[in-house]
């Protein structure tokens, strides 16, 4: 497996297996590379090379100080000099949550290079511009409530987590026990407010595919619209995955997502 943090790229990444379709995997928020521990399996003997990325100020990524490193078309940037570093030419996609946000980012502005990608439930994803001041708002004024403690009782922490599996949970906790709350405050600051395509759904020109946990049912609305109005997109939904469609339903996800990716290659 190559694993690497080499400058200037401040994402940590896995290269799992040495041939095989690439498939660029990103995670959400407060999660990790463990994410994908039970999707990696299947892909691999499928086909498929997983490069597994981790969010800036995640586990082994770097923490930068400058917080227009945090905007999602750095990641954009980020994803390019990774696809240049490893020599390929065109790539898969597949984000959940936040991730789900930059890996459309990044299909918007490269669509040449992405053959096809797929994403799960993302309130990321339908931020809408009008939404940025009173988010940025509210945020500021827990964290100025709260300082690091905001970490720990954030919804999206693991360890809050009564659904996962034990041992991811475990790795999920270790892997971002070091967050700081700059990280924290940079990616809920510059990160999730300009991460939303809610506004070019409609232009999508990539083969795409919205796996939807329906136990989330505050996003039932967003699938809904995604199904409506973005173009070029499909949508599967599992019965008995929520937020962590990947992790709650790992057989399903794996399924529909192994399905589409091979007819689109």
């Amino acid at each position: 497996m190559l694993t690497s943090n080499m400058a200037p790229i401040d994402l940590y990444f896995e290269v799992h297996g040495e041939t095989g379709y690439p498939v660029l995997l990103m995670h959400g928020f407060l999660s990790s590379r463990a994410h994908w521990i039970p999707n990696l399996p299947a892909l691999i003997d499928n086909g498929f090379r997983p490069i597994v990325l981790e969010l800036l100020g995640h586990g082994n990524s770097n923490t930068p100080d400058a917080p227009e490193q945090y905007h999602p078309q750095h990641y954009v940037q980020q994803f390019e000099a990774i696809r240049e570093t490893l020599g390929i030419e065109r790539w898969l996609l597949c984000g959940q949550s936040l991730g789900a946000a930059l890996v459309l980012n990044y299909a918007y502005t490269c669509p040449e290079r992405t053959t096809a990608l797929a994403f799960t439930n993302s309130r990321a994803v339908m931020m809408e511009p009008t939404e940025r001041k009173e988010a940025l708002e509210a945020f500021q004024r827990e964290v100025a409530e709260k300082g690091q403690r905001i970490i720990a009782e954030s919804p999206m922490n693991p360890a809050r987590s009564r659904r996962l599996r034990a041992d991811i949970k475990a790795l999920l906790m270790a892997h971002n026990a070091q967050m700081s709350l700059s990280a924290y405050e940079n990616a809920m600051c510059h990160t999730v407010p300009y991460a939303g395509v809610k506004h070019r759904l409609k232009d999508n020109t990539c083969p795409a595919l919205h796996v939807f946990g329906q136990r989330e049912r505050t996003f039932q609305a967003d699938r809904d619209y995604i199904a409506e109005h973005m173009a070029n997109c499909q949508v599967v939904d599992l019965e008995h995955a929520g937020h962590a469609v990947n992790l709650d339903d790992a057989e399903g996800f794996n399924q529909a997502v192994i399905t589409f990716f091979k007819k689109q290659i």
